[in-house]
């Protein structure tokens, strides 16, 4: 597979409660996506990210069905 063929992996993670015209194009350098290639690697599936008034981020991952089970 060459460049022009090469797939893009892009997550989007949005506010559902915005109601309006949005625009894109602010960037914020930074490692996550290494955090989320170790995810990943380790099977978890992050489906979403929660953003507060400090440093940290929460990732919501998805639970496989065995886990739910579990959790019954």
């Amino acid at each position: 597979m060459d460049k022009s063929e090469k797939k893009l992996d892009k997550k989007m993670f949005f506010d559902e409660s915005f109601e309006g015209v949005a625009r894109a194009g602010l960037y914020v350098r930074n490692d996550l996506f290494k955090f989320f290639k170790r995810l990943s690697a380790d099977g978890i599936r992050p489906v979403g990210i929660v953003v507060e008034d400090g440093w940290n981020l929460e990732i919501i991952t998805e639970v496989k069905e065995d886990e739910n089970k579990i959790n019954e």
